[in-house]
């Protein structure tokens, strides 16, 4: 079973009802006038009508894209917490108005938690310098990497391309960030200030996009692409709502973002694909985190045909497992319907700065999960925009799987995809 929200679920109106729910949260009277509705509004004491997708009104966004989803008749009915979601959900759905009703799942974080740095980013270069997570000698197979020193010979990036971090927010005040960071927004405190109070946002933003040959720190994949912060929960969770996720999908791609890095999963809902279906449509190359349960089970939105899913890599060029050199032996990256695999264990990135991320410093030396391994990927998506931007969607999506070094059986397999995630193999696809 997957988490929701207590009081809340999500229901899509057809057509021939939306100009009266319309009104109806306008008036704040829950009144619609349609028999059916109103009284199921009465049964189960629904409190407010708000629409999930609330910054279609902005004029950024591509309404004729917006109606043709649905997304405008997309709204989050609240009720009193004593009253049953699945009951209420199961009314609404029989409804002859309505498209869909859903809960509001809730996602999680794939994080699996218990420049002078460089060197130990064993995912950037492999010389078997990974260090296990029982301390002992180094481990890793040389060479077993992303491919970048070589790919940074063609490209290192560009100010043109948008990287949307899908997260808990990124601390935009740290210093592999400078000047790099454009305007993001907060869908859970409907904000403009998607500021970091978790660390993970921050984590997956430094490996995708930390500023490399800057003489400190660490290096990202993309050194020069711009980075929008979309935070999507809480101050300090690491959990996320159906309705933020796909908000915040939706708010990146009318606001320019190109690459959406989204390293959580949960459960399918019809909102977070319609989320999906927007960005994708809007031109977004999207990439999302396989899961960490070691499992072929869906997990959603890797697991949608419009998303890149991202399994990870051990430093010995396997699917990370809890028999893996690494010693996490807790953990092990998802598989089937994977498309490559990227590191995703004992990474080095940014971090908050000082106290209040992972480490009490302003790096984390042992980030892991797909969590790790999507905005890996993600960095190589924006580095084959930046290097070549006539490409579109599904020609970023193809160039980095067909790019992909096999590690395991010969062509596509269930265990690896495509293979290792090569972005020199993808510059030159």
């Amino acid at each position: 079973a997957y988490d929701y929200v207590l009081g809340e679920f999500i229901v899509k109106f057809k057509s021939t009802a939306a100009d009266q729910v319309k009104q109806a949260m306008l008036s704040e009277s829950l009144q619609t006038g349609i028999m059916e509705i109103d009284a199921i509004n009465a049964r189960y004491n629904i409190n407010k009508f708000e629409r999930v997708f609330k910054n279609l009104d902005s004029g950024h966004a591509n309404m004729e894209l917006a109606e043709r989803i649905g997304i405008t008749r997309t709204y989050l009915l609240t009720l009193p917490e004593g009253e049953r979601i699945p009951d209420a959900v199961a009314a609404y759905a029989a409804l002859p108005h309505v498209e869909y009703a859903e809960p509001n799942y809730i996602d999680h974080v794939d994080l699996v938690s218990t420049d002078p740095t460089y060197e130990l980013q064993w995912g950037l270069n492999n010389t078997g310098q990974a260090i296990p997570f029982d301390e002992g000698d180094p481990v890793g197979t040389p060479g077993a990497d992303i491919n970048a020193e070589a790919a940074w010979d063609l490209h290192t990036g560009d100010e043109t391309v948008v990287l949307a971090i899908l997260d808990t927010g990124v601390d935009y005040d740290h210093p592999e960030f400078e000047g790099r960071t454009v305007d993001g927004y907060d869908t859970f405190d409907e904000d403009d200030d998607p500021m970091d109070f978790t660390g993970h946002g921050t984590c997956c933003a430094g490996i995708a996009a930390a500023s490399g040959d800057n003489g400190f720190g660490v290096a990202g994949v993309n050194w020069n692409c711009l980075i929008m912060p979309v935070k999507i929960g809480a101050d300090g969770a690491e959990n996320f709502t159906h309705a933020n996720g796909a908000e915040g999908m939706v708010w990146a791609a009318d606001n320019g973002a190109d690459i959406l890095s989204c390293s959580y999963g949960g459960t399918d809902s019809q909102t977070k694909e319609d989320g999906a279906t927007y960005a994708y449509e809007a031109g977004c190359v999207i990439l999302a985190s396989r899961g960490n349960n070691n499992n072929a089970n869906d997990y959603f939105p890797a697991s949608y045909d419009n998303v890149i899913a991202i399994g990870a890599l051990s430093p010995c060029n396997d699917r990370k497992t809890p028999t893996t050199c690494d010693g996490e032996d807790w953990w092990g990256s998802s598989f089937t319907g994977i498309d490559v695999m990227a590191p995703g264990a004992r990474i080095h990135t940014t971090d908050i700065l000082e106290a209040g991320g992972y480490d009490d410093g302003d790096y984390h030396a042992s980030f892991n999960g797909t969590s790790a391994a999507c905005p890996f990927a993600a960095g190589v998506a924006a580095l084959i925009r930046s290097y070549t931007p006539s490409l579109d969607n599904d020609e970023i999506a193809e160039a980095i799987r067909m790019s992909a070094v096999d590690i395991d059986e010969e062509g596509y397999d269930d265990n690896t995809g495509f293979g290792r995630l090569d972005a020199l193999g993808a510059l030159n696809y």
